[in-house]
């Protein structure tokens, strides 16, 4: 099943939720801070590439669902939207049963994100981003009958399990001494925010002013069991 326009904002939103707390609910951007996530969106599309290069098919689904966790908060970034209007599209996309002509035409595409990524400077060029973005997901679907938003759900599960749900039966100091131990982190302390009524608990180090740490609710996605 294709990737709807609803699903694909559905993860937008997921992804702009997620940003708001990693970043401390500081959502008024530099030029610094998009650079760094153009930087950030570049090793992704780099890191599909080479996926591609290897056949290691579920690192290239990876890649792709990371490229749209990191562009997609770039168009937000830019924009300032939270909702692509898109386009619903009703047909196929024509894959060829080469794997070699296949994986040209997935690194074709990425080269296009990777210049959109570096050069864009227009909101209407990263409408067009998004655009392809969505057009290129329909396209995994049937190049790897897969389906994009059981991965997209897989991938942004994974993200937010670095801020697990509150539950008050929960010893959160012991789960900082866990986190030094197993994360060699130094001072790790938690704090508890509000993500559109829901209640998540983030960790960082340094008294609780330094980085995101990782809890031991961490899952990496698996998206082997949608293949």
């Amino acid at each position: 099943m294709h990737l709807t326009t609803e699903q694909f904002n559905t993860h937008l939103k997921s992804v702009i939720d997620w940003n708001a707390v990693a970043r401390n609910f500081d959502v008024a951007f530099t030029q610094e801070d998009i650079l760094r996530q153009t930087e950030y969106t570049a090793e992704e599309i780099f890191e599909t590439i080479s996926a591609i290069a290897l056949n290691d098919t579920i690192e290239v689904i990876d890649g792709v669902c990371d490229t749209f966790v990191t562009l997609a908060y770039k168009y937000y970034q830019i924009t300032g939207k939270a909702e692509f209007e898109g386009t619903q599209f009703t047909e196929s996309h024509e894959v060829s049963d080469d794997i070699s002509e296949r994986n040209i035409a997935i690194i074709s595409i990425m080269t296009e994100f990777q210049k959109f990524n570096l050069f864009a400077t227009t909101d209407s060029k990263y409408e067009i981003a998004m655009d392809s973005l969505h057009q290129t997901m329909r396209y995994m679907t049937d190049a790897y009958t897969i389906d994009m938003n059981e991965a997209m759900t897989e991938v942004m599960d994974s993200n937010w399990s670095k801020f697990p749900e509150f539950d008050d039966t929960v010893d959160y100091e012991s789960e900082c001494s866990w986190i030094e131990h197993y994360r060699k982190k130094t001072n790790v302390k938690h704090s508890v925010v509000d993500v559109n009524g829901i209640k998540r608990v983030v960790f960082r180090d340094d008294g609780g002013t330094g980085k995101v740490c990782k809890p031991s609710t961490f899952k990496e996605p698996d998206l082997t069991r949608l293949m």
